[in-house]
C-alpha cells in the first residue's frame, strides 16, 4: 500500500479537504437515549440460566472472531454513497486480534489527472489535446465530485459530450491510487442491549460522522465468514445501511493496473493482447482489444472469496467479445509492470489479466506494447 499522508495529520486534511469540496450539507446528530423504567413493585431479572450458550457476551466474541480469524484478509466497505469517487467500494478495513485497525482507501484520481495523462500520452492529436486542455482549464476549480455533478446536468450535454471523446468510459473506469488512511485505530464489538461496532481513536471516522457520511458507532445487525451488515444509529449518516465484504485480494495491482492503462490512453494506446501465446483479434470498430475492455468493463467488485477486485462486463458490444471474455464474471489483474509504461520497449508486457469466468474457470490474458 503506498503512505502518501505523512505525518498522520496530513491523512486528516486530505480527508477533510476531499469532503468540504463535495458541498454536501452538515447536520448535527440528535443521539436519543432510550430510558429503561424500573418496577416500583418488583425489580426485573436479566440473568441467564447456567450453561446458556445464546449470551451476549458469546455473540460478541463470536462476531470479534469472525473480523479478526485471519488478520491478512480485508474488508471492503460497501456503502450507498461514495466519497472516493467510484461505484465500487472504496475504503477497505483490516481488523487486528489486538483490538486494531488499519484503514485503506481506493481512491479515483479523477477527470482532471486522466485529461493529463492523455496528454502527456502523446496518442492525441492536435486537436484533441487542445480539446483536453481547454476542459482541463475549466474543471480545475471543481473537485472531481463537483465535476461529475456537472457533467450529469442536462443543460451541460455538449460539455459532457466533450469529454466524452476523449475519456468514452469516465463514469466507470479511472486511474487509482491506494491510501493509507489510518494505522492503529481501535475498534470494538460491544453489548448488552445490542450488538454494535465501535470504532475509537479514529479522526477519520469522527471526520466522516461530522460530516454526514458515516458513523462510527454502529448496530451489528447479523453476519457471516464474508459479510458483516451494518446499521448506524444516527439518522444523518448518508450511509446510515452498509456492509462489510471480505476479499483476501491486496488491490494495489488492482489501482496501479487502473492508472497504467489510462496512462498509455486505453482508446489509442498501441498495444497487444495474447492468451495461450496467440494474439486475439480485434474486435470491429475498436483500435485496439483494450480499447474494447476499456468500453465495455468497468471497475468493479464481486464477492465471494477467491474473486475481488477489478473488471466487470458493463454488457456493451457483448457481440463482439473476443472469446476469452465472453461469459467472463471478474478479470483480475495478476501482474504489473513497474515503471513508467510509456517509456517500456517496445514487447513489454504491462500486466497479466486473470479472466475468470462464469464457471469459476480462469485464463490469463497479456497486455504487451508493439
Amino acid at each position: 500500500m503506498s503512505n502518501k499522508h505523512s505525518p498522520s495529520i496530513l491523512i486528516f486534511m486530505n480527508t477533510l479537504h476531499k469532503i468540504i469540496h463535495t458541498n454536501k450539507l452538515v447536520f448535527a446528530a440528535v443521539v436519543i437515549l432510550g430510558l429503561a423504567t424500573v418496577s416500583c413493585e418488583k425489580g426485573d431479572d436479566f440473568s441467564r440460566p447456567p450453561g446458556n450458550t445464546n449470551s451476549f457476551e458469546k455473540d460478541k466474541s463470536d462476531a470479534f472472531k469472525n473480523l479478526t480469524d485471519d488478520e491478512t484478509s480485508m474488508w471492503a466497505w460497501a456503502m450507498e454513497t461514495s466519497f472516493t469517487n467510484n461505484k465500487f467500494p472504496g475504503l477497505l478495513l483490516q481488523f487486528g486480534k489486538d483490538s486494531t485497525t488499519s484503514i485503506y482507501s481506493i481512491d479515483n484520481n479523477g477527470i482532471i489527472s486522466d485529461l493529463t495523462r492523455l496528454r502527456a500520452s502523446a496518442t492525441l492529436t492536435t486537436s484533441e489535446s487542445s480539446l483536453a486542455l481547454q476542459l482541463i482549464n475549466i474543471l480545475r476549480p471543481y473537485s472531481d465530485y463537483q465535476i461529475r455533478q456537472i457533467l450529469d446536468d442536462p443543460a451541460n450535454l455538449s460539455f459532457k459530450n466533450a469529454v466524452l471523446s476523449l475519456l468514452p468510459n469516465y463514469q466507470n473506469f479511472g486511474s487509482q491510487t491506494i491510501y493509507e488512511e489510518e494505522v492503529g485505530g481501535a475498534f470494538n464489538t460491544n453489548g448488552p442491549i445490542q450488538l454494535s461496532l465501535t470504532f475509537h481513536n479514529s479522526p477519520l471516522m469522527s471526520l466522516l460522522k461530522e460530516y454526514g457520511w458515516l458513523d462510527f458507532d454502529f448496530r451489528l445487525m447479523r453476519y457471516s465468514k464474508d459479510t458483516v451488515e451494518l446499521t448506524g444509529y444516527y439518522s444523518n449518516s448518508a450511509n446510515k445501511v452498509s456492509q462489510l465484504l471480505r476479499t483476501h485480494d491486496d488491490p494495489t495491482f488492482f489501482a496501479y493496473a487502473s492508472t497504467i492503462l489510462m496512462t498509455i490512453n486505453p482508446s489509442k494506446a498501441k498495444v497487444t493482447m495474447k492468451t495461450g501465446g496467440n494474439v486475439i483479434a480485434i474486435p470491429a470498430g475498436y483500435n485496439s482489444v483494450l480499447h474494447y475492455f476499456y468500453k465495455s468493463f468497468n471497475q468493479g467488485f464481486i464477492q465471494p472469496e477467491g474473486f475481488g477486485f477489478g473488471f466487470v462486463p458493463n454488457g456493451l458490444d457483448a457481440d463482439k467479445a473476443p472469446d476469452v471474455f465472453k461469459n467472463a464474471k471478474l478479470v483480475k489483474i495478476k501482474s504489473v509492470r513497474q515503471g513508467n509504461p510509456l517509456t517500456a520497449p517496445a514487447g513489454t508486457v504491462l500486466m497479466t489479466f486473470a479472466v475468470i469466468g462464469q464457471d469459476g474457470a480462469s485464463k490469463d490474458v497479456e497486455l504487451s506494447k508493439n
